[in-house]
């Protein structure tokens, strides 16, 4: 299905993946926290193999849109579908199997080894009291060498540096194996290196047939990453569609209050902030 015309405002009025086979779909979402309203009229959806990147200025409810797309923040208003199942009537368990969350600065109070962090990704799958079988093992394993933090198996996750950390609380969602993943900021804290790796990592995902979901910041590496880009401002969303229609001179201007240097590189789309606006 093709991204349909824009209206007046800018916002997409068909989306690509709000077609009955969305593996992950949000309707008329309202959030407000602590008496502020934080989203408003948010819907949102992401099909099977599909990458989509959540883009937005501070403040724009980016990570609350994650937060409630994973289950782990109900909306006041709306509903989200995971698959045919409404995300609010499935336990935390079958929940958890199903759609995999990495939160923005994942932390760690207790000193376990990086391969029992990643191992926590199993739990959902582990009748009470049992024990980790093969397959967990063999996923666990196959977690650490995709997000490469098999060399730190044996380290203790609290000393690790920032980017460390990062990478093996991915290796952690990516044990769980579910169908959707949402990871929010997982290019944060990363070195040039890594964030590329960390990029090519979740389009393997998606190519595998993963709806993944990611929030980011990096405009440069959302525009070479994305099937679609979702831009959020103000708790609403303001644009969506592909990654050159989205990011356009106009709307980073409107949205982010930037003068932006438009190229390419090797094929690759290149957006460099210049100034700010006055």
């Amino acid at each position: 299905m093709v991204i349909g015309p824009l209206n007046a405002s800018g916002v997409d009025v068909v989306l690509r993946a709000t077609t009955i086979g969305a593996a992950l779909r949000a309707t008329a979402i309202d959030v407000d926290l602590a008496g502020r309203p934080v989203l408003r009229g948010v819907d949102f959806a992401v099909a099977s193999g599909e990458f989509v990147v959540v883009i937005g200025p501070n403040g724009a409810g980016k990570s609350t849109l994650a937060r409630v797309l994973a289950g782990v923040l109900r909306p006041d208003a709306g509903r989200v579908m995971l698959g045919g199942d409404d995300l609010a009537m499935l336990s935390p368990l079958r929940a958890a199997v199903r759609c995999a969350y990495l939160p923005q600065g994942a932390t760690l109070a207790w000193p376990l080894t990086v391969e029992r962090l990643v191992g926590l990704g199993r739990l959902p799958h582990l009748a009470p009291f049992s024990r980790i079988g093969t397959a967990d093992r063999a996923a666990i394993e196959d977690a650490m060498v995709r997000a490469d933090v098999l060399a730190l198996r044996d380290r203790v996750a609290t000393e690790l540096s920032g980017g460390e950390r990062a990478r093996a609380f991915l290796a952690r969602a990516l044990a769980v194996g579910a169908d959707v993943l949402i990871a929010d900021e997982p290019l944060a804290a990363l070195d040039p290196g890594h964030a590329l790796a960390v990029v090519d990592l979740l389009r393997a995902e998606a190519a595998r047939g993963v709806a993944v979901v990611a929030v980011m910041h990096e405009l440069t590496l959302a525009a070479r990453a994305a099937d679609r880009l979702v831009l959020l401002d103000g708790g609403r969303v303001v644009a969506g569609g592909p990654p050159a229609a989205v990011l356009d001179a106009a709307t980073l201007a409107r949205v982010y209050g930037v003068t932006a240097w438009h190229g390419a590189a090797d094929g690759e789309p290149l957006i460099v902030p210049l100034r700010r606006n006055r």
